[in-house]
């Protein structure tokens, strides 16, 4: 792995919470709980950093599309 993209670098970086959620939950194990406001906020989260690379690749298929549509 020569190279990493600017995305991959940024979906470490911001995923690092996420890290330490898993490690303090393998560390307390059942004695922390969290809200449900707080695992919804999760899931928001965590939708929209794995959603984004879809929507993305979707996006530039589309204008490809175009761009070949137009030079015909």
């Amino acid at each position: 792995m020569k190279e990493l993209s600017a995305f991959t670098v940024a979906l470490t970086t911001n995923l690092e919470p996420v890290y330490g959620i898993l490690l303090a939950m393998l560390i307390f194990g059942q004695k922390e709980t969290m809200s449900g406001g707080f695992y919804l906020g999760a899931c928001i989260v965590l939708g929209a950093v794995f959603t984004y690379p879809y929507v993305k690749t979707k996006l530039e298929k589309r204008q490809k599309e175009l761009i070949i549509r137009k030079l015909h």
